[in-house]
């Protein structure tokens, strides 16, 4: 099924503002994602659902809290993780809320990252890393307990393929990723791979995107559908064609969650343009 995520159109802090401004276009396949001003009550969300017959899915940092923070299942500070692993749970309580079966979110780095309420809440990277070992037998805990707890509700956990950008993560080369799943077998856990993210890694990384895809296609029940120039950079831009999808394949696709998403830069005719390209291909 095909979404288009909350953060993908320009002016996306008022999640309302969003959801009416979808609403009006005819979308009502939705990802609530990362980056929305805090919401004290949430009615009104559930009334636009009934509503409207709107089919929600969440990514990330949802639902969006008054004290922002990063997520990080494989921090080593233990309040920070445990703050992490909450915040998780809370995010599948909120799936439960909304009748969704899926909730994605990002993977562990190696260094601590805070949003410094000094510089404005921008966001701080320490400089200490943490050894590989140790971040994945962290990530690993973490999304076991975080897993237990939405097998009670049979809602999937999809961990994100992360970009590379300032060598802080480990979920962005293809040989971690499929080791990770391989020792890691829990039945509601797969892999959300960031289209962009991937194909900036393959450049960073050397490694050939299409075969990453191969040898990915196992663990993948989602994706995150954007595009970049080809420069190393993210730039979560809409998509122009079906390169990416060929990679995957229209069969592979069908029974996916699929979400168009940009960064605060897709106009409403980016949106419209980019489903109809991945409707018309999946169907």
């Amino acid at each position: 099924m095909l979404y288009i995520s909350t953060c993908s159109i320009i002016g996306n802090k008022e999640l309302f503002s969003v959801l009416d401004r979808y609403n009006k276009l005819g979308i009502k396949n939705i990802e609530l994602g990362s980056v929305h001003n805090h919401i004290s009550d949430f009615k009104p969300l559930f009334k636009f659902q009934k509503d409207n017959g709107i089919k929600f899915i969440i990514h990330g940092f949802f639902p969006p809290l008054k004290k922002p923070f990063f997520i990080n299942l494989s921090s080593q500070k233990e309040d920070m993780l445990k703050k992490s692993i909450k915040f998780c749970k809370d995010s599948v309580d909120m799936c439960r809320k909304l009748n969704s079966d899926i909730y994605t979110t990002h993977s562990g780095f190696s260094k601590e990252i805070a949003y410094d309420k000094k510089m404005k809440y921008r966001i701080r990277i320490y400089p200490k890393e943490y050894s590989k070992e140790s971040i994945l037998n962290t990530l690993e805990e973490s999304t076991a307990e975080i897993c237990d707890y939405a097998s009670n509700y049979d809602i999937k956990i999809a961990i994100e393929t992360m970009n590379s950008d300032r060598n802080m993560t480990i979920m962005d080369n293809p040989l971690v990723i499929g080791d990770f799943f391989k020792k890691n077998k829990l039945k509601n856990l797969f892999l959300l791979f960031d289209t962009g993210h991937m194909k900036v890694n393959s450049l960073l990384l050397n490694f050939d995107f299409k075969e990453s895809v191969k040898k990915l296609k196992k663990y993948i029940i989602a994706l995150h559908l954007q595009d970049n120039t080809g420069k190393g950079t993210d730039e979560h831009l809409p998509i122009k064609n079906t390169e990416i999808l060929d990679c995957f394949g229209k069969e592979f696709l069908k029974d996916k969650y699929i979400t168009l998403e940009g960064q605060n830069n897709w106009n409403e005719q980016d949106i419209l343009n980019s489903r109809k390209l991945a409707e018309n291909y999946i169907s």
